[in-house]
């Protein structure tokens, strides 16, 4: 009989030792879970972890994520936030985004723990309905003696990106409270360890200080980037997408959609990341593969010399395509015009192999039947996949496209009245630049024509300073979504002043804002004030205001001509300058560029204005 007792009294206290507790301290009934997972008195647990949903969110993809986790039947099943679009004080719009995604978790047949994301938390008013629905957005629970911290790196606010002084209190007297777990599971959306710009890494490095020494694994989003590495002994893991942005390029660069799947042994942890078609090891991209790809990318390109003439197209064009290969590996590039309305090409497309470390060019001529006007004619652009054989990879693809910019020398004339850099243009006899076409714009699936979002500027100089004037259209006008100009209406105006012969020689990815050239990025705000992002790094004595009004927004911006002389060893000549307008809606966002994308390409010439 003592015996027996003895036995159903070991058993009682192992079963205790797996039960379920909860965080007990988050005030209110509203709960981050939709309900706890059962206990047994068996130690192996698994539960699924889904990737960010939102940031360029790609329909159906989360829906079918969360089909493919029933099939899987884990115990629970874990996030790393990002799975609402979110960026909007409405509370009508936040709440049926919020009931959207509800009704999609819905469908999952075990528990789901919610983590907050940026795009879940993105200002003071979405934190608030944040907590109305999920209760506070940082806790914890335990499960079969293993601990869970779900932490919060949006500061509750969304104002900034750390885990805030009351929330790191709250993680370290957690894991101090619970020395002998047997794994401890760490969730966050941002992955605050690569911040190594601020000393304690966001806030997160007190709480990583006191995971010193005990079993933990680290999991984070945020990036749409997989990667998994090492730091002080633990895993740390940053998922890829479930449906949020992502050009899908495979493992080689760390893109693809997935869930990763945990089952947690006796021995401890194990992973594997769940694809369409791959089940993956956990270091199927680490820093080492990150950096080889990147260098890859750096190494491989196709580069177009841009044709420079009159503010007309007439006649044939001739100009080389550049298919670099600085790469170890060899590379096939399959290119292929993209239909153009007005212009013929040829040749009409082209596939060739390079051997490391060789360059080829190729001769392509552009005709028009008949004078076009430079600014309305679309950019033309070639399509090209590259296609290599990375070891332990098989063949790698990869799709891109290259702009061809015709352009001209633009002037850039002596003003004949004085600027007031007060975000009124009525001192700007003219805005004689114009983007409103489709073929400018990044995103076009979000844009509906040019009352949906166009824009025109101007430029001008005098004795001090250079300035440069914009005015967009905007049927929608999104602004105090965060303190990120990117996150909302807003316009970037990017200006390189170094002499034209170094501006030429600039490598495809080379141009580094706040170093080869200067980056001036903006939005309104209807607080009375204005966003400027990294306005300290910008010379000394620039000017520029903001605003909005009922048909868009106005940007006026005054850089000194003391800058442009010092880059220019002189008395300055010219620029090359290019304006990005974000133009946010509830549906989704686009950006329009007056030229190519300077990280895309160099394109020395285009874009260029002289002193007149």
């Amino acid at each position: 009989m003592t015996r027996l007792l003895l036995l159903l009294s070991l058993i009682t206290a192992s079963i205790a030792s797996y039960a379920t507790t909860a965080d007990q301290t988050i005030p209110g009934t509203a709960r981050p879970w939709t309900r706890l997972p059962d206990d047994d008195a068996t130690g192996s647990f698994r539960f699924a972890i889904i990737p960010d949903h939102t940031g360029g969110t790609r329909p159906g993809v989360f829906e079918t994520a969360v089909a493919k986790v029933n099939l899987l039947q884990p115990d629970f099943v874990m996030c790393v936030g990002d799975l609402i679009m979110g960026y909007s004080e409405d509370p009508v719009e936040i709440n049926r985004q919020s009931d959207e995604l509800a009704a999609i978790i819905s469908t999952l047949d075990m528990p789901f723990f919610h983590v907050v994301g940026n795009h879940d938390i993105s200002n003071p008013a979405m934190g608030d309905i944040w907590r109305q629905r999920h209760g506070r957005s940082y806790y914890h629970f335990v499960y079969k003696n293993s601990l869970f911290l779900c932490l919060d790196t949006q500061n509750e606010t969304g104002r900034e990106t750390v885990i805030g002084t009351q929330q790191s209190a709250y993680a370290c007297n957690v894991l101090a409270s619970h020395p002998d777990v047997r794994w401890t599971f760490v969730f966050m959306h941002q992955p605050l360890w690569r911040r190594d710009t601020s000393p304690d890494l966001g806030g997160w490095k007190p709480i990583e200080d006191a995971l010193h020494g005990r079993p933990a694994t680290v999991f984070a989003g945020h990036e749409h980037t997989y990667e998994q590495t090492v730091r002080d002994g633990h895993d740390y893991i940053m998922l890829a997408t479930a449906g949020g942005g992502s050009q899908l390029t495979g493992p080689f660069y760390g893109l693809f959609d997935h869930i990763m799947w945990v089952t947690m042994t006796p021995a401890g942890p194990r992973y594997a990341n769940l694809m369409l078609d791959v089940i993956a090891p956990k270091d199927i991209a680490t820093p080492a593969t990150h950096a080889y790809a990147r260098e890859v990318e750096r190494n491989v390109a196709i580069s177009v010399t841009p044709l420079i003439g009159g503010t007309t197209i007439s006649g044939t064009l001739a100009t080389t395509a550049l298919l670099r290969n600085d790469s170890a590996l060899t590379q096939r590039f399959e290119g292929v015009w993209l239909p153009h309305p007005t212009l013929a090409f040829t040749p009409p497309a082209f596939d060739a192999t390079l051997a490391p470390n060789t360059q080829s060019g190729i001769p392509i001529t552009l005709s028009a039947s008949q004078p076009l006007a430079l600014e309305s004619t679309p950019t033309p652009r070639i399509s090209w996949t590259r296609r290599m054989n990375p070891p332990g990879y098989g063949e790698v693809s990869r799709r891109h496209s290259t702009a061809v910019p015709i352009d001209t020398i633009h002037r850039c004339p002596r003003t004949q009245e004085a600027v007031v850099v007060d975000g009124s243009l009525a001192d700007w006899p003219a805005l004689p630049y114009r983007v409103e076409s489709r073929d400018r714009i990044t995103y076009p699936e979000n844009w509906s024509g040019p009352d949906d979002g166009s824009f025109a500027f101007a430029t001008a100089y005098d004795d001090a300073f250079v300035y440069v004037a914009v005015k967009t259209t905007d049927d929608m006008l999104m602004v105090d979504r965060s303190e990120s100009p990117w996150s909302q209406d807003s316009i970037a105006v990017s200006l390189d002043a170094r002499e034209e012969k170094v501006r030429a020689a600039d490598s495809p990815g080379s141009k580094k804002e706040f170093e080869t050239h200067l980056l001036y990025y903006l939005s309104p705000s209807g607080k009375g004030n204005m966003i400027w992002y990294l306005k300290e790094r910008l010379p000394e004595g620039s000017q520029a205001a903001c605003v909005a009004d009922g048909q868009g927004i106005s940007l006026e911006i005054a850089i000194p001509i003391e800058y442009l002389n010092g880059r220019q060893d002189g008395a300055w000549k010219d620029f090359q300058l290019n304006i990005l307008v974000n133009d946010v809606d509830t549906t989704g966002a686009s950006r329009l560029r007056w030229r190519p994308d300077w990280n895309a390409g160099t394109y020395p010439g285009a874009g260029t204005f002289r002193k007149e």
